[in-house]
């Protein structure tokens, strides 16, 4: 089996989306009258969280396929909830980046090709969250606050025996519009998880069915929440060193992974806040990081950035 599972590639997929969009960088600054149409949620749609003096949380639905998304083109800033639902049959994500201001397209592209400083690019953009690997014919939701400027979803999905779906042309631009975020109040959650190098603090067990989580990137690096159910026995410690192993060099063991993707949230900048709403069974799961450590390249849960939660 192979542990190099969809965010493992973060670095490598935004380099294949600034040289996918460095011909049209103008298309993150269309109008909001602008649309892909389909099955998408207007950003105005209300949903049943948190509210102040009456406003409610306001969702967009992002649609998956092979290979391709379907959202607004244009949504309004602030804490906005974020629906994936992937009609294909792969498993897809929806991770959320936007470029920092003044940041162009080619001036990503040219970070990522400076082999001297690689890291360099992550001055350039900031992870903004998102939804994690969600299953073909499932949906999973998160919720990220949104701040004025141009992003792109990515799909960090397939990989292991095919081209990523990012390298297929699995990303859309879309702008966050300037303008003043409504005050309303985040879903109401039974837990906290807070992201830091390299391990997920906060939250030991859960309890089966629909569970909303604040998360918390304390840094110093950007970090995600991705979520498996180990099957077959299979435990966190030996993901944990089996991913450590193949890092080092090491086989890993033969055949299908002994688990299965479960969800979570995508990459979020240092200090940054998301909430992920987790539908689980009975059974025995995983947080893991798969971004790329700043200083010694290998994903995060090769270091250590994985640990074993008990679903009751």
């Amino acid at each position: 089996m192979t542990f190099k599972k969809p965010a493992y590639f973060f670095t490598a997929a935004l380099a294949g989306a600034a040289l996918l969009v460095g011909c049209s960088s103008s298309s993150a600054s269309k109008s909001a009258s602008t649309s892909n149409g389909g099955s998408v949620a207007s950003n105005a749609t209300a949903v049943n969280a948190g509210s102040v003096g009456g406003a409610t949380i306001p969702e967009i639905t992002v649609t998956a396929k092979e290979y391709s998304f379907d959202m607004p083109e244009s949504v309004s800033p602030g804490l906005t909830k974020i629906r994936l639902v992937n009609s294909g049959k792969e498993e897809h994500t929806a991770q959320f980046i936007r470029l920092n201001a003044g940041v162009t397209p080619a001036q990503v592209t040219a970070a990522l090709q400076d082999e001297n400083n690689p890291q360099g690019v992550f001055k350039l953009i900031t992870a903004a969250g998102g939804v994690n690997a969600t299953p073909g014919g499932k949906e999973n939701d998160a919720y990220a606050n949104l701040t004025a400027g141009n992003y792109y979803v990515v799909s960090f999905g397939g990989g292991d025996n095919g081209p990523p779906d990012f390298a297929q042309g699995m990303l859309k631009a879309f702008t966050v519009k300037d303008g003043t975020a409504p005050q309303v109040a985040p879903p109401k959650t039974s837990g906290k998880v807070t992201l830091a190098d390299y391990n997920f603090l906060g939250v030991e067990s859960l309890s089966a069915g629909s569970t909303t989580l604040e998360v918390l990137n304390g840094g110093p690096q950007t970090h995600e929440m991705y979520v498996v159910k180990l099957n077959n026995g299979y435990t966190a410690d030996q993901l944990k060193a089996d991913m450590a192993a193949e890092a080092n060099g090491g086989t890993p063991p033969a055949g299908a992974p002994p688990f299965e993707d479960a969800g979570g949230i995508g990459a979020l900048a240092v200090n940054t806040t998301g909430y992920v709403t987790l539908n689980l069974s009975a059974g025995n799961y995983a947080f893991l990081c798969f971004i790329p450590d700043i200083n010694k390249g290998v994903p995060h849960a090769s270091l250590g950035m994985v640990k074993g939660i008990t679903v009751k």
